[in-house]
């Protein structure tokens, strides 16, 4: 078991202990609560949040290349190498 499994259950004892019985509903935060807390604090020293705005949109685009039209090369005679 890690850290957050160890939390949840000591959450589970802890009321065992302080109403004298185990309590039939247990709510999913006691389970789910330790572990978004510390993803949230990992993820929260990444810096700040990226937004579809950043992604899809940047402000430093630079313009797509255009193609200068060439021209086609004259045509030879027909039976000349």
């Amino acid at each position: 078991m890690n850290g957050p499994d160890q939390a949840a259950l000591g959450a589970l004892h802890l009321v065992g202990a302080l109403t004298g019985e185990a309590p039939a509903l247990v709510p999913a935060q006691v389970f789910f609560g330790p572990a978004a807390f510390v993803g949230y604090r990992l993820l929260r020293r990444r810096g700040p949040e990226r937004r579809m705005r950043d992604l899809a949109f940047p402000t430093d685009r630079t313009p797509a290349p255009t193609a200068t039209p060439r021209e086609a090369p004259a045509p030879t005679p027909a039976g000349t190498p």
